[in-house]
């Protein structure tokens, strides 16, 4: 029999229960406020790749237009992941109260 399968031939990851799902979903998060968190005025990502933390002054990522420029400049750091951006941007627009959305 597979390792991914019961005596029922169902996948295991089909027999999570909701409760697992949280948890698992608590723990990514928890994950990534540790990798990139707001400290001070500035946004710190921790790249396991990068002894120090990479720092963002929130100063140079309060408009759509500054934002946009870090994600691109981040995304070409070999550890930054879609979740670390991701979460890169809710921190910023969270922070400055602008809304995620370029859309009015």
């Amino acid at each position: 029999m597979s390792d991914l399968q019961n005596d029922n031939s169902e996948p295991k990851w089909m027999k999570r229960t909701m409760q697992d799902r949280i948890e698992s979903a608590q723990t990514r998060r928890e994950e990534l406020q540790r990798v990139c968190r707001i400290e001070g005025t500035a946004i710190l990502i921790r790249y396991p790749d990068i002894e120090e933390d990479y720092e963002v002054a929130l100063s140079r990522c309060d408009t759509h237009e500054k934002i946009i420029y870090w994600v691109l400049h981040l995304s070409m750091k070999r550890s930054a992941t879609p979740a670390i951006l991701g979460h890169f941007v809710f921190l910023a627009c969270d922070h400055h109260g602008i809304s995620p959305s370029i859309h009015p």
